[in-house]
């Protein structure tokens, strides 16, 4: 309701910080291809990645969070259930935390490789 009674001078610079969050995502994943691709999701707060040879998505999750410590949702969870899907979200994290959330991300994909 905050956001309301404030209107666009509370919204606008939310928005701004979670586009400049998205981006930064963006990026890092981006550099992961082919392996890793990303669906699209306009204007959502998350990511659904797509892992070619990743295996199963729940225990992908499981490893990234005890090995890397970056938590990650299986696809499954949300109905997308073909392949190794994971859901990563960025919506609620400071900018620092989504950079060293999402390194840690890419890390943990690239010692599957």
């Amino acid at each position: 309701t905050a956001a309301l009674a404030e209107g666009r001078a509370w919204c606008a610079p939310r928005i701004a910080a979670l586009s400049a969050s998205r981006q930064v995502v963006r990026e890092a994943l981006d550099a992961l291809a082919p392996r890793v691709t990303l669906a699209p999701a306009r204007g959502a707060f998350y990511w659904l990645l797509r892992i070619d040879g990743g295996g199963d998505p729940l225990a992908l999750a499981m490893r990234l969070i005890a090995r890397h410590r970056v938590a990650v949702l299986p696809g499954s969870a949300f109905g997308a259930s073909e392949g190794c899907l994971l859901r990563v979200s960025y919506g609620a994290l400071a900018q620092a935390d989504v950079q060293a959330g999402v390194q840690r991300l890419v890390d943990g994909l690239q010692a599957l490789a």
